[in-house]
């Protein structure tokens, strides 16, 4: 590839030969006199000046100008360098200033949208704490200062206090992480190492105003910013049938969730023969079975304990359709 690189010049000032009193001479007919700066190219754009000069224009030439001549029209047209002979060093800064601009706009606009953002955060978040009570499993997670998730399993709540235990380990990955959590969370009997927190100091680890920075939460003993609390409203019902027992016409599912009662299957075809093992009361890691033959759809009805609300699963080819399989449950 080769570099295109010159020189060229412009027109910066054009003046009749009447102005100077040389209508007359016949050498000035049909001429222009011009006042043009030279400059140095590179692919054909200005970079910089190399002298300015008075010459005469007539029939597409250029002819210099006596010296005398020359002079006087120095005196008479005084002239700087023109600013289009450094047209590249001049686009090449507004370029950088442009993109400066642009970049500084952008990063104020997205700091805007974040702080929106962790406004609207904060409000939730103040309204799940505010929501908890001893019939739900709950979740705090923090980010601790070196970013990485500490989760702690809300144990119990008294007044403006709550008992809770960190989570360690990590649960399957083919499964949602709040059912994890929660599996971690009920696995724990021992609450030796639980911790009393209170509520205010909870609030104070919530973003807000500054929403990158941590807040020091003395019960725990370090700085910490409450990303997230997960509330599990609901069972959570995952295929794990013995290898003794598999066929295409049995499964069973174990309940990852709240304690829940099933109170009917009813398949999307009445011809259809399906069947509920005996046990309708499946709390959490109990188990319960369906036997069919059809891979048709179905409708589990159930509702969980001890806050009795009604919920429906779909069943379809042999597979319970958890509502966490599809969405997160981060509210």
């Amino acid at each position: 590839m080769s570099i295109v690189f010159g020189h060229n010049n412009f027109v910066i000032k054009r003046v009749s030969p009447k102005e100077l009193g040389l209508e007359n001479n016949p050498e000035m007919k049909n001429a222009e006199i011009q006042l043009i700066q030279k400059y140095a190219h590179l692919y054909f754009i200005p970079v910089f000046p190399i002298g300015q000069e008075w010459v005469l224009r007539r029939d597409g030439k250029s002819y210099h100008l006596i010296n005398d001549l020359q002079h006087k029209l120095l005196y008479r047209y005084p002239s700087r360098v023109h600013v289009g002979a450094f047209a590249l060093p001049i686009i090449l800064i507004l370029g950088l200033l442009g993109y400066t601009g642009y970049e500084k706009i952008s990063q104020y606009q997205s700091e805007r949208r974040y702080a929106a953002e962790m406004e609207e955060k904060s409000i939730l978040l103040n309204k799940q704490l505010d929501s908890i009570d001893n019939k739900n499993s709950v979740i705090f997670s923090f980010e601790s200062d070196s970013y990485s998730d500490e989760n702690y399993s809300v144990l119990k709540r008294e007044g403006d206090k709550f008992l809770i235990q960190k989570i360690s380990g990590e649960g399957e990955m083919n499964t949602p992480n709040f059912i994890d959590y929660h599996l971690a969370s009920k696995d724990e009997e021992n609450t030796n190492d639980s911790i009393w927190i209170t509520k205010q100091e909870i609030i104070k680890a919530i973003p807000s105003k500054e929403p990158f920075s941590k807040k020091q939460i003395s019960a725990l003993g370090k700085s910490l910013m409450l990303s997230n609390i997960y509330i599990i409203r609901e069972a959570y019902f995952k295929e794990d049938t013995p290898d003794e027992a598999k066929s295409s016409l049995y499964n069973e599912f174990v309940n990852y969730g709240k304690n829940a009662v099933i109170d009917s299957l009813v398949p999307s075809s009445k011809s259809e023969d399906w069947k509920l093992s005996k046990t309708k009361t499946v709390n959490f890691k109990e188990r319960f079975a369906i036997k069919t033959e059809s891979r048709n759809s179905a409708t589990l009805y159930y509702h969980t304990v001890p806050d009795n609300i009604q919920h429906t699963l779909k069943v379809n080819n042999h597979k319970i359709e958890n509502k966490g399989d599809q969405s997160s449950y981060n509210y």
